[in-house]
């Protein structure tokens, strides 16, 4: 059996009790990505600094797996991850998977998260749920759940237990239920700490087009806002397809939450999303666009936002790739002029490698 030995007094010590069974063939993957970007044509609420800011996210993930004595299948993944320098084990996860499903236990999202057919994205410059926070400084373009974004899971990466059905004609159901405080008591929370969520995805081919379509619910749980006139549950939305036709993708989604914290404040917000992109060799061009409303905390008005965005990403070979993107923000906040608002133009390139 083919294995990569790590010899490190801390990894033999943690599996001094596997000693004479069998182990799990292993191996290892990862990606680096560096990427520069700046603002132009920014309004007073972006943070000028009169230079490029800089974007970085890299992994390096363990997994690898194993068949059970009956049959089933044993699988695991360590991801550490690092974005802008800041290091952690993003994901940790292990499963087993037979005839009857798959039953996968530890740190992951909500079914409805992995199971989103999403829209496509050729760069890290991307309108839906792009990487723009080094690039602008509104308070409220992230404001609450799903604003300017059809993804984003309440609870991401977090401990949980996820079923998976086998496919069924190219149809995948999933549940879980995750959980934010591992190894400890929360009592009385009144922030999103536990979270159960259905889903389901189907990808098949009608003819010459590849067709994928998903739907997913997260319900958040104990949010005990009762006293203060507000909800215990929450529930949060979405919905995609996409279709593909030889280099030709094309995909929406919507996402939308709305619950009271008091009786006069809530978090209600929609967001609905739309891409294409053409993929020719090594090249890859596509557009996206999102459009949101979001109104937190009280009755005073919505904030309102439009994001477009443009992306090139071409492939060098080896595993390495570069990428580039323009996007035209727009978030209109609940007061003409005030924080809210965030009126940019950014762009951003950089350089990825995978192994």
């Amino acid at each position: 059996m083919k294995k990569i030995l790590l010899g490190t007094t801390a990894l033999v010590a943690a599996t001094a009790f596997t000693v004479g069974a069998a182990q799990a063939d292993a191996a290892i993957s990862g990606s680096l990505y560096q990427q520069f970007g700046g603002a132009f044509d920014a309004d007073g609420n972006y943070g000028e600094d009169e230079g490029l800011q800089s974007y970085s996210t890299n992994s390096l993930q363990f997994s690898g797996g194993s068949t059970l004595e009956n049959g089933a299948e044993m699988a695991f993944t360590v991801d550490f991850s690092t974005v802008n320098g800041g290091g952690t084990i993003d994901e940790f996860r292990f499963s087993l998977a037979d005839s009857w499903g798959k039953i996968q236990l530890g740190a992951d999202d909500p079914v409805a998260d992995i199971l989103d057919a999403g829209t496509p994205a050729v760069s890290f410059i991307a309108a839906n749920s792009g990487t723009f926070s080094h690039l602008v400084n509104g308070t409220n373009y992230n404001e609450g759940s799903m604003f300017m974004g059809t993804y984003s899971a309440v609870l991401g990466d977090t401990a949980g237990i996820h079923y998976y059905s086998p496919d069924i004609g190219g149809l995948t159901l999933g549940l879980s239920y995750n959980n934010a405080t591992p190894g400890a008591l929360s009592s009385g929370d009144t922030t999103i700490n536990d979270v159960a969520s259905l889903a389901g995805i189907y990808s098949g081919e009608m003819g010459d087009v590849g067709v994928s379509v998903s739907a997913g619910v997260e319900h958040v749980m104990h949010l005990n806002n009762e006293g203060a006139g507000g909800d215990d549950t929450a529930n949060r939305y979405r919905a995609a397809a996409d279709v593909v036709l030889g280099g030709v993708s094309l995909g929406i989604a919507y996402g939308a939450t709305d619950y009271n914290t008091t009786t006069t404040a809530k978090v209600d917000n929609w967001s609905f999303a739309a891409g294409a992109s053409y993929n020719a060799g090594a090249h890859t061009i596509g557009i996206d666009w999102v459009t949101a409303e979001a109104n937190i905390g009280g009755t005073t008005g919505d904030t309102d936002g439009d994001t477009v965005a443009i992306g090139y990403a071409m492939s060098l070979g080896g595993g390495v790739s570069l990428d580039a993107g323009v996007a035209f923000i727009d978030v209109k906040g609940r007061t003409a002029g005030s924080a809210d608002d965030v009126d940019a133009t950014v762009f951003g390139a950089g350089m990825g490698v995978s192994f």
